[in-house]
């Protein structure tokens, strides 16, 4: 027989891919006096901060709520006098949710196990590039983003492992084993 170990692992209980769209519209884009010709650069930070789930009542779920941070940098060309380029920052903090959780059935899962449970970002995949829409006249821009965030609902479990499974392993007794003794 291999010897075991106890092992903490974790177990999915729950795991979908949520696709989660931002579009901020009018945003202020302060020129400082210069006429915008050009963008270069731009660089869009985007981060998941937190994954919150709260089952509340063990036969209904309440479900994650996601949040979501764009931060990004734009360099853009003014019309100023010495032809300078100017960096624009912005950044926003967005909660999205609460998502269904159409293929969880939390009827077949203990209290101890809602009571355990979290919720783990995966990955985070855009759908397709921001797009950044600038307005020069009104001194304004639109951006538009689009992603998909695979969630999953994990507990903690702590099992026993074989070292070095039966299949692997021989096993040898009576006949099998040949005693000696040394003169």
């Amino acid at each position: 027989m291999g010897m075991c170990q106890r092992i903490k692992t974790e177990r999915v209980l729950y795991d979908q891919r949520l696709f989660i769209t931002e579009n901020e519209t009018d945003v202020p884009l302060d020129l400082g006096g210069a006429t915008l010709v050009g963008v270069t650069n731009p660089v869009i930070q985007i981060d998941i901060l937190d994954c919150d789930v709260d089952f509340g009542d063990p036969n209904l779920m309440i479900p994650p709520t996601v949040t979501l941070r764009a931060n990004f940098i734009i360099e853009f060309t003014g019309s100023l006098s010495d032809g300078t380029t100017r960096n624009f920052e912005f950044s926003f903090i967005r909660t999205f949710g609460p998502f269904t959780l159409p293929k969880l059935d939390v009827t077949g899962l203990t209290p101890d196990e809602l009571r355990r449970a979290f919720c783990q970002i995966f990955d985070i995949t855009m759908v397709a590039p921001p797009v950044l829409t600038f307005d020069a006249v009104a001194g304004t821009f639109d951006i538009l983003i689009q992603a998909a965030v695979k969630l999953k609902l994990v507990v903690f479990d702590q099992i026993m492992v074989a070292l070095c499974p039966p299949a692997n392993s021989v096993v040898l007794s009576g006949t099998d084993i040949n005693v000696q003794f040394p003169d």
